[in-house]
């Protein structure tokens, strides 16, 4: 794999201009002379964008980071802008080890990047008697404890940390949303047998 990877072509889909190995564009007209499928995983280039298939949806490509492993991905229900816009996708770290291991020996996992993204509405404000219905966002992990008499969890998502890095830890809804708009990281890694994940 080594040797190939100094020798595959880049490809291009929208913004992403540097898709090589392990990646591949399927369906492009001018492949890679990388042949060891067993080491490549596949995108695809939909209106122009980048778009990562796992098991569960399709995600669009942000970044391609082949020097720290990373992918970065954005769930296709965020919007730029729109701030009414929500994740397509509900899940969380806790539910989701591996993305796929079919048929090759690359293996996309959660980067430690990752950090849940928790939408819930209430019935009433905290430390209020009006009866209403209020949404909140939280951004980490959230315990039962945590929450009030009246809520309930909406979905959950996945946003990156490095997205705060110097931000102040009290976050509007629309740092959530450029967060989400941003993406989160998956790692990328070889496996010398293919094993299924959680």
């Amino acid at each position: 794999m080594t040797d190939s990877y100094g020798k595959c072509i880049p490809s291009t889909c929208g913004n992403i201009q540097n898709i090589t190995s392990p990646f591949q564009l399927a369906k492009d007209p001018n492949p890679s002379p990388c042949t060891n499928s067993d080491y490549h995983y596949n995108l695809y280039c939909e209106n122009n964008l980048t778009v990562l298939t796992v098991n569960w949806g399709n995600y669009y490509v942000q970044a391609i980071n082949y020097d720290n492993f990373t992918i970065r991905v954005v769930d296709p229900g965020i919007r730029n802008n729109d701030f009414s816009s929500i994740p397509r996708y509900s899940f969380s770290i806790y539910n989701i080890t591996y993305f796929k291991c079919e048929k090759t020996l690359l293996n996309l996992e959660l980067a430690s990047s990752a950090t849940p993204v928790t939408f819930f509405k209430c019935e009433k404000t905290v430390n209020s008697s009006v009866m209403r219905t209020y949404n909140y966002v939280k951004q980490g992990n959230i315990t039962a404890s945590e929450m009030e008499d009246g809520c309930r969890i909406e979905w959950t998502t996945l946003m990156s940390k490095s997205f705060l890095y110097g931000k102040d830890r009290n976050l509007s809804y629309h740092d959530i949303h450029s967060a989400l708009g941003y993406g989160f990281e998956l790692q990328f890694r070889f496996l010398p047998t293919c094993k299924l994940g959680l």
